[in-house]
């Protein structure tokens, strides 16, 4: 390439452009790229600001990405879409370039989401690499999480295979994301963490990628009950895709709101949601984002706000199982309990599947609700079961932050089941947990309290610390008093509450 620059040779250097341009890119060396670019600039005509043909401007978009020139690569792009070249490889690489970005492809009028099945794969290594991680994305896009990851994994292991490391990065960021979309929360979170913690990972040609990894962290932190830990993602980094950025921004608003800043978290979702305008997400993304955003207005007590944001999700996605929670969540505030049930009927009776909202543990907690607004116990603890046992192998404890008051002292009863559900279940009690701040225990009331969660008679606690049932008793009502409560299965709920019980 330097000796085709140095010759001025503009069809040669398109030509290997083409050839070595996805393996520059892959591996991080905008050098040669960049010369080739440059020399292939001053080759043409006057006033060309970049080179037009197809190939080179792929090549060029790439440089820009590695110098963090994100308007230069776009602009790139928009001149490799205008050549009338017909090389199918130059093809290749600008489509498999513009999935990663999100944007619609120079193939005609279909998105970038809708890869065609029956495209060829290229036969030259390393833009097959580019290709099947651009598939990937595009599934992604799509809501396609199976595609997504055998996509992302195929390019992923051909990026590893040929050394192509910022190729490489970038799939694994991705690959975050789809775990996300699955809903397995630990995976996503653990994919995201090694992301965030590779060498460079901040650096101009890896930090969009990034960006991805760390909004998939802040989701999965907030959905195990971690606000603080979301509310800490920065939000730039992202703007090279538009989702990410939607994604990151919606995260932190929904941080606000469990930290007690309500408006301010309800004004961040609604914020993001109309800078995102017209722009494609994933259903799952746009779930995520309508729910937080729906109880919060309702929260809030504000009805039209929640509606606002009910048909938004409706008029992108109108078969999201999403809003049949949406429903039963507005028929609540409205007082209107049958229409509750009606709504999540169709969830309840689906078979349960992961989703990176938690619907189906949302939807039995709002039926154990229901169930006890009925005054029928047996079905609202049966419920709140059902919720446990889907929430507990994924990690999700925010939905029993947020769930009806009656539906959590009801949970308080599971914690004499044994571990590992007791202990989940304390962790799913302890969500939102509030400083303990000014309330003080010695250290007998103390040992009193661990036991209060138990099966244990009182008269069996005072034989297990060797004291009196009078003693007891005497420690109880203290307990009672500086807790504000009047039962023991109150008393366990508001000390878990208050982070008094681990």
């Amino acid at each position: 390439m330097r000796h085709a620059a140095r010759a001025g040779d503009g069809a040669l250097l398109a030509d290997l452009a083409g050839r070595w341009g996805p393996w520059l890119a892959g591996r991080g060396e905008p050098g040669p790229a960049a010369g080739a670019v440059s020399a292939a600039r001053a080759a043409g005509p006057g006033d060309a600001a970049e080179p037009r043909d197809a190939r080179l401007a792929v090549v060029a978009a790439h440089v820009h990405l590695a110098r963090g020139e994100h308007d230069g690569a776009r602009a790139a792009l928009r001149r490799a879409r205008r050549d009338r070249s017909r090389d199918p490889d130059a093809h290749a690489f600008l489509v498999a370039t513009e999935r990663v970005l999100g944007r619609r492809t120079s193939l005609g009028p279909r998105a970038t989401s809708e890869p065609a099945p029956t495209e060829p794969a290229p036969t030259e290594p390393a833009l097959a690499a580019h290709v099947r991680v651009g598939r990937g994305a595009a599934a992604l896009l799509a809501g396609d999480a199976p595609r997504a990851r055998t996509e992302l994994g195929a390019g992923l292991a051909a990026a590893h295979r040929l050394g192509l490391e910022v190729l490489a990065h970038r799939g694994r960021a991705l690959l975050a994301a789809a775990l996300w979309l699955a809903g397995d929360g630990p995976r996503a979170r653990e994919a995201a963490d090694r992301v965030v913690g590779e060498h460079g990972a901040d650096g101009p040609a890896l930090a969009p990628w990034t960006a991805v990894a760390r909004a998939v962290a802040a989701h999965a932190a907030l959905l195990r009950a971690d606000p603080a830990a979301a509310r800490a993602t920065p939000h730039d980094g992202g703007d090279l895709v538009p989702a990410v950025r939607f994604a990151t921004r919606i995260a932190r608003g929904g941080a606000a709101v469990d930290l007690g800043d309500r408006t301010a978290g309800l004004l961040e979702l609604q914020a993001a949601r109309a800078e995102l305008g017209d722009t494609a997400v994933p259903g799952g993304l746009a779930a995520v984002a309508a729910l937080l955003e729906h109880r919060a207005a309702l929260a809030l007590g504000h009805p039209t706000a929640a509606g606002a944001v009910a048909g938004w999700l409706a008029g992108r996605h109108p078969g999201s199982p999403a809003l049949g929670l949406v429903r039963g969540w507005a028929a609540v505030a409205a007082g209107d309990p049958a229409g509750a049930r009606e709504a999540v009927a169709p969830l309840l009776a689906r078979r349960p599947r992961p989703t990176p909202y938690a619907l189906d543990v949302e939807a039995w907690l709002l039926e154990s609700a229901g169930r006890l607004a009925r005054d029928d116990r047996p079905g609202a603890r049966a419920a709140a079961r059902q919720a446990v046992g889907l929430a507990a192998p994924h990690d999700v404890l925010r939905p029993f932050a947020h769930a009806d008051a009656g539906v959590r002292a009801l949970l308080v009863d599971e914690l004499a089941t044994g571990a590992p559900r007791a202990a989940f279940v304390a962790r799913a009690l302890a969500a939102g947990a509030t400083s303990p701040a000014g309330i003080a225990l010695s250290v007998r009331e103390h040992d009193v309290l661990t036991r209060l969660p138990s099966l244990e008679s009182l008269d069996e606690i005072a034989g297990d610390l060797d004291v009196s049932i009078n003693t007891i008793k005497t420690h109880v009502r203290a307990l009672y008093g500086k807790l504000g409560v009047t039962t023991r299965r109150d008393a366990v709920l508001v000390a878990h509450e208050q982070g008094l019980l681990g």
